[in-house]
């Protein structure tokens, strides 16, 4: 695939429509039905586009949305929980809430899964985990357990086909 550089206005012209759709979308699964927030939201993304547009216009057009939506989700996630807004207690893992183990949603719906899930992780596997259901990226991991950030994304992916072996069962992704 050719790699098309845009520009910020052209980012807007082509995306905003989705990333407006899936900024609400993850608004409403965070309990915030406010759009103007929303659009409030969207409008910092843009800022946030503009500082990283070298990046984007590396990325060819296939990979493009799937980075601007996780970025989108990131920003939202970290401004959420700076403001408050969403939090996080340590029972977070260790009931019916547990839904998200990446971008994909999880079917479980039990405790006793989610316990059996969490004794077959290492401690150092749990504290991944336990971070990733935050929102929190690699790289805040990396700098609160004191991991390189390669070394996390790593740990994160045996740690789900770990899980994905030992629950085939179940279905996750």
């Amino acid at each position: 695939m050719c790699k098309i550089k845009v520009t910020l206005e052209g980012l807007v012209k082509d995306y905003e429509g989705t990333l407006l759709a899936f900024t609400i979308s993850k608004c409403q699964q965070y309990g915030i039905v406010d759009k103007d927030f929303a659009r409030s939201h969207l409008q910092d993304c843009y800022l946030k586009f503009n500082k990283i547009l070298d990046r984007i216009n590396s990325l060819d057009e296939g990979h493009r949305l799937n980075y601007l939506l996780t970025v989108t989700k990131n920003f939202m996630i970290d401004k959420l929980r700076r403001s408050n807004k969403i939090t996080y207690n340590s029972d977070y893992i260790n009931d019916q809430n547990l839904h998200l183990l990446s971008e994909d949603h999880l079917a479980l719906e039990n405790h006793d899964a989610i316990d059996q899930i969490m004794s077959i992780l290492s401690p150092v596997e749990q504290t991944i985990l336990d971070f990733h259901l935050q929102g929190y990226t690699y790289q805040e991991i990396s700098e609160k357990i004191n991991l390189p950030t390669r070394t996390v994304g790593v740990k994160l992916f045996r740690l789900k086909a770990k899980v994905r072996r030992k629950f085939s069962h179940l279905r996750f992704w």
